[in-house]
């Protein structure tokens, strides 16, 4: 009986000792990381194509505007004849590494424009009135036909234009779905321009998920579909409009093709 009490009084005191060991010891640590602030960057510039050329070595010094081969438009023609551009823009960002927040447009705005193509009269369809694309030079108050000639754009990473596009520039991609990078150039005076989604007039997001537009789409694993960007890589922009209702000593242009981080 001796050897039992014993036994039992030992293990009540290893049992308040624990108690007494968790009760009294509170301690805390802190643990800290920082890093840089870094500049944002959203570079444009334009150039020249040049057949087989790497796009990763695109650099320096580019052309002033973007040109069009318009050998294939026929004078006179009422339906839509397309001219690609033989001028493209390489856009530089590092909008995937800023705090998400920062949205920049891209659109016209011909309507405010000064000198020969400003844009004086939309076209309308529906309800709706736009003033998007080359303006013709002579645009009055009073539209006409082939006043504006829609201006599109394809957007694909430098990856992707080396794979596709070195031997020869995209054909005509006036019909082609966002899926595929491309989209038409709008106008910020365009009646709709307020209630566009992002695929239609967004050409960047900050964000570890953003950067450069580049299409949009459902992956086949996942829903719904969202609009891609590219991350930190550098993207191409390729241009092309469509014509018609051309006529002899025509001249189109526009000069207010922008790229804005606010909209006011």
């Amino acid at each position: 009986m001796k050897k039992f009490f014993s036994l039992l009084a030992v293990l009540t005191v290893t049992m308040f000792m624990a108690g007494s060991a968790f009760a009294d010891i509170n301690i805390v640590k802190s643990a800290f990381a920082s890093f840089s602030e870094v500049a944002m960057v959203f570079d444009v510039t334009l150039y020249e194509w040049v057949q087989n050329k790497d796009y990763s070595t695109y650099t320096g010094t580019g052309a002033d505007s973007i040109a069009f081969d318009v050998s294939g438009v026929t004078l006179g023609n009422t339906s839509a004849q397309w001219a690609g551009g033989t001028v493209f823009a390489k856009v530089h960002s590092n909008l995937s590494v800023q705090q998400a927040g920062t949205t920049v447009y891209m659109f016209t705005k011909n309507t405010t424009a000064t000198g020969d193509y400003k844009a004086n009269a939309g076209r309308t369809s529906g309800e709706d009135t736009f003033y998007s694309g080359l303006v013709r030079k002579g645009n009055t108050t009073t539209y006409q036909e082939g006043d504006f000639a829609p201006l599109f754009v394809k957007c694909k990473k430098v990856t992707d234009a080396n794979a596709s596009y070195k031997s020869a520039l995209p054909a005509d991609f006036s019909a082609e779905e966002p899926f595929n990078g491309s989209r038409i150039l709008v106008d910020y005076s365009d009646s709709n321009f307020s209630t566009l989604a992002d695929l239609s007039r967004v050409i960047g997001k900050s964000g570890v998920n953003g950067g450069i537009w580049v299409g949009y789409g459902s992956d086949p694993s996942t829903a719904p579909a969202t609009d891609w960007y590219a991350g930190n890589e550098d993207v191409i922009i390729f241009f092309g409009a469509n014509f018609d209702h051309v006529t002899s000593g025509s001249e189109y242009g526009t000069t207010t093709i922008n790229f804005v981080q606010s909209i006011e």
